[in-house]
C-alpha cells in the first residue's frame, strides 16, 4: 500500500445569502482588493478563506477537510459578532491535492500503453496524465516514480486510486 501526504484540501461551500463586500471588507483581519479579486480573504486556522459577495465561500491550504470546516466556522462566527445574518451552511470537499512516490524508475512510453485513459506527450509534459473514473480524480505520474493526484473529493479516494494504480503497475509488471 501506498502512503499518500495530503497537500492541500479545497472546501466550497455557502453562507446561505449574499453578504455585503463593503462590510465585510472592514472586518478585522479581511483583506480586500476589488482590482485584483473579487472575494475578501481571510486567514482562519491556519486557512486562506475567501467569501464572495454571493456568500459562497472557497477555503484553501488546509491538510484537512475538518480544518477548512472549522475554518468556515470561524468566519460564520465572525460575520454574526458583526451582526451580519447568515442562512444555512452549507460545504464540502471539491478537491484533495496529495502526492506519493511509487519508490521506483518508470519508462513512461511502457507505461502509458499499459494504463488506460493516460496521455503522455513528452515534448509538452515530463509526466503522464491518467484520468481515473472511479474514483473521479487526475493522477500525473513521473518517471521517478513521484506523483500528484488532483481532484479527488476525499482523502479516501485519492488514496484508493494511487493505490488502484500501483496494483495496475504491478499487474502490467511495470515494477
Amino acid at each position: 500500500m501506498i502512503k499518500i501526504n495530503v497537500r492541500n484540501v479545497v472546501v466550497g461551500g455557502t453562507v446561505g445569502m449574499g453578504v455585503p463586500i463593503d462590510v465585510l471588507s472592514r472586518l478585522s483581519g479581511a483583506m480586500y482588493d476589488p482590482t485584483e479579486f473579487p472575494g475578501v480573504r481571510f486567514r482562519l486556522n491556519g486557512c486562506t478563506v475567501i467569501i464572495f459577495g454571493t456568500g459562497k465561500v472557497v477555503v484553501v491550504g488546509s491538510i484537512t477537510g475538518e480544518d477548512a470546516f472549522d475554518a468556515i466556522n470561524m468566519l460564520v462566527s465572525k460575520l454574526a459578532g458583526s451582526n451580519i445574518p447568515t442562512g444555512v451552511i452549507k460545504r464540502r470537499v471539491c478537491n484533495v491535492v496529495c502526492t506519493a512516490s511509487i519508490r521506483a524508475s518508470l519508462d513512461l512510453g511502457r507505461v502509458s500503453r499499459i494504463i488506460p485513459r493516460s496521455m503522455y506527450d513528452p515534448e509538452h509534459f515530463p509526466g503522464i496524465t491518467i484520468r481515473r473514473q472511479d474514483p473521479k480524480c487526475t493522477v500525473l505520474l513521473f518517471a521517478s516514480g513521484n506523483l500528484v493526484c488532483v481532484g479527488a473529493d476525499s482523502v479516501q479516494n485519492a488514496s484508493d486510486a494511487v493505490n488502484q494504480l500501483y496494483d495496475e503497475l504491478c499487474r502490467g509488471k511495470q515494477l
